[in-house]
């Protein structure tokens, strides 16, 4: 990604840590913690501001 691009994700959050051992799929539903979250950041460039809820439809 470009240096001072933005990238906005919703995602379902889940109170618990989870790992997820079976394939990703488009169907599927996958829920991490916000802690995971912010931990698949820290392992790249890029940084996360949680928001919160937003009424997304």
């Amino acid at each position: 990604m470009e240096p001072y691009h933005l990238f906005f994700a919703t995602f379902f959050e889940s109170m618990k840590n989870t790992i997820h051992e079976e394939p990703s799929h488009s169907h599927g539903e996958y829920l991490y913690s916000r802690e995971q979250m912010v931990a698949f950041a820290d392992q790249s460039s890029w940084r996360v501001t949680y928001i919160g809820a937003f009424n997304h439809p």
